[in-house]
């Protein structure tokens, strides 16, 4: 008989203990895992792993493609920086100088944005640039008008991408503004022109100037002008 109970209890526990490893074990704040959960956290831990490899692939290729970018940039740079210490201002300046002007398509632009702008008196002349080429000329503007109509004047003339002008120079007194525009290159290399443009009566009248580089001009550009810049 108690070899027959003794038989029982170890096919009791056989079974208890084949269904906590099948399907684990709590007791209280106790957990036990069974087969099944520990095969289904492994699967999400190699899940897991093989993620993190690709993300660290990713991350690897990445890092090379900068690195590789920083190298050919710091080539790049070297490069510039050898061609700058055999270079001359002027050098520099007239190879960023990418867009060739007539001084008439200028002044019709300058004189539109003049007159949309209500400004009294415009007057722009050339003279000579800090790069010293003939075709490349300084523009001096002397603006005259009310404080918002000559600020409405200089942005309109900056944000023209088809001047790409940048202010130089600039000062201002009451209803009065100076400013100049740098080593612009003008087709034939005009030297020494004057415009003029007044817009407080209802017609103009160009005045002749004079210029220790050559005759200047004062011309009056006409409603409609056709000029183009050249690149």
């Amino acid at each position: 008989m108690r070899k027959i109970l003794l038989s029982l209890v170890m096919i009791v526990l056989i079974v208890i203990m084949a269904v906590t490893m099948k399907n684990g074990l709590t007791v209280g704040s106790f957990k036990l895992p069974g087969f099944q959960e520990i095969e289904k956290k492994n699967d999400e831990l190699t899940e897991l792993i093989a993620d993190a490899n690709s993300k660290k692939d990713e991350y690897q290729g990445s890092l090379d493609l900068l690195e590789s970018d920083a190298t050919a940039m710091a080539k790049a740079k070297k490069e510039y920086l050898d061609l700058v210490q055999v270079s001359t201002d002027s050098d520099i300046k007239e190879a960023l100088q990418t867009k060739t002007y007539t001084i008439e398509y200028l002044w019709s632009k300058v004189g539109n944005y003049a007159r949309k702008e209500g400004l009294t008196n415009v007057t722009m002349d050339s003279t000579n640039s800090t790069i010293g080429a003939q075709d490349y000329r300084n523009l001096n503007f002397t603006l005259n008008g009310k404080y918002l109509q000559i600020i409405n004047f200089i942005y309109d003339i900056e944000n023209d991408t088809d001047l790409d002008f940048t202010i130089d120079n600039f000062s201002m007194t009451k209803d009065n503004a100076k400013l100049t525009v740098k080593d612009i290159k003008l087709e034939g290399g005009t030297t020494g022109a004057t415009f003029t443009q007044d817009n407080s009566t209802t017609s103009t009248t160009p005045a002749e100037t004079t210029s220790s580089n050559s005759a200047t001009e004062s011309i009056t550009p006409a409603p409609t002008p056709t000029p183009t810049p050249t690149n």
